[in-house]
């Protein structure tokens, strides 16, 4: 059976907050091991990974919601697939 999402533009669903917030948590840990590789010793600056954090976080969820509308299928049958190989080609 096809499964179909179509994601709109001017939208956001509760997936891209998800992957937003997991975004907005690896960002600061990479700036972090940069960071420490560069200058040597372990110092934190909680202002600017915060700044950080929350600037991608806002970042990712203003791409989506920008981005053009999509729809994907999911488990096409043989006919979907068919008409795609020729779209494509």
């Amino acid at each position: 059976m096809e499964k179909v999402t179509v994601d709109k533009q001017f939208s956001l669903r509760a997936n891209d907050f998800l992957k937003g917030m997991y975004v907005s948590v690896i960002a600061p840990i990479i700036l972090l091991i940069l960071e420490q590789f560069q200058i040597g010793n372990f110092s934190l600056d909680w202002k600017g990974l915060g700044t950080l954090a929350v600037t991608t976080f806002f970042g990712y969820l203003l791409k989506n919601y920008f981005s053009y509308s999509r729809i994907s299928v999911i488990e096409p049958n043989s006919t979907t697939e068919s008409l795609i190989k020729k779209a494509v080609k």
